[in-house]
């Protein structure tokens, strides 16, 4: 057995500090703050730029997201992976996750019986407008970025997130990566207005799309989704996560959201 260290072992101990990585505040229209995470490679950018990963629900998906990129950029040639970009967004909480990363439908409060019950929602365009044009604008301005190899990723409200910036603003990123994103919301009407929408193909050809489901969860929810989505010319990626259940299916997620998002160009 071990031994108990004594008290004042770690006396000495510091913060761990993530390599890279900085925090900064950005204060939206609306008056509130947001935390940025960032993490900025030590290497130099290849000829057309960094790529760029935004990753939500940052104060959880940064630091794993780095860690991800971080390990298979050092790969190199064996991981077809090269540093890149990656900002964090804070969620704020509860109150502000649900009604920053849901789209307007018609229930404005989450019902009974549901995840988040009686949280507001319907204020994606207001984040996404932020998103794109305050804090997309300033990671521009700072760094030097590939703006043709930009992607996004959440999971569960944030996955819903994803899929309507998809929806609303289809060129703004090359890759969208949804993990168990909410599709019950407000009885599935989110799903129903995209089988409704006229839709012939979104955004540019290079898009990548991707959507990841817990096998322990709805998956046949996911799979008609995507089918959905494919069915108004979208192509879609979906994988179901062995032994994983909607609170676990992020952090494998992370692993294929970097991927997609740093791969070297004409990778094997």
């Amino acid at each position: 057995m071990f031994a108990a260290a004594p008290a004042d072992a770690l006396a000495d101990a510091l913060p761990y500090q993530l390599p890279g990585a900085t925090e900064r505040s950005v204060t939206a229209p609306s008056g509130e703050t947001y935390k940025l995470f960032i993490y900025a490679p030590d290497t130099p950018p290849p000829a057309g730029g960094y790529p760029l990963l935004y990753v939500l629900d940052g104060e959880d998906n940064f630091p794993i997201a780095v860690a991800i990129a971080r390990r298979l950029a050092r790969a190199g040639q064996r991981s077809q992976v090269e540093a890149g970009i990656i900002v964090g967004t804070d969620s704020g909480g509860p109150t502000r996750r649900a009604r920053d990363y849901t789209p307007s439908l018609p229930e404005p409060v989450i019902q009974p019986g549901q995840p988040g019950y009686g949280l507001p929602t319907g204020g994606a365009d207001a984040f996404l407008a932020f998103l794109e044009h305050q804090v997309h604008e300033e990671i521009l301005r700072a760094y030097p970025i590939d703006r043709q190899r930009t992607a996004i990723a959440g999971h569960s409200f944030g996955g819903m997130f994803v899929m309507h910036t998809l929806l609303a603003r289809p060129m703004l990123f090359q890759t969208y990566v949804a993990a168990s994103p909410s599709l019950w919301l407000a009885n599935g009407q989110f799903m129903k207005r995209v089988e409704t929408r006229s839709i012939t193909g979104l955004g540019r050809p290079d898009a990548k799309i991707m959507l990841t489901v817990g096998e322990r969860e709805n998956t046949a929810q996911i799979e008609q989704f995507s089918k959905v989505l494919a069915d108004k010319g979208i192509m879609v990626q979906h994988r179901i996560l062995a032994g994983e259940s909607h609170g676990s299916s992020m952090p494998p997620t992370l692993s294929d959201a970097v991927r997609l998002a740093f791969r070297r160009p004409n990778a094997g």
